[in-house]
């Protein structure tokens, strides 16, 4: 069975959900990527379930120091 796909509200490319409030959005229209940890599934957007890029957790704590 294949999973149900959405169309993005402002494109119409396929998306992989629809989020629970306003219309589904595609990773490329996104405006604002929150990401999100899903158990089992990691951590991916809220609005369009893309996940963080490989550099989203390469963040340097001493630089703020």
């Amino acid at each position: 069975m294949t999973p149900p796909t959405f169309k993005c509200g402002k494109c119409g490319a396929d998306t992989l959900c629809e989020p629970k409030e306003g219309p589904a959005v595609c990773p490329n229209c996104c405006e604002d990527h929150d990401y999100v940890y899903h158990r089992g599934e990691g951590r991916m957007c809220a609005h369009c379930s893309a996940e963080p890029p490989v550099d989203y957790y390469n963040y340097d704590y001493d630089e703020e120091r």
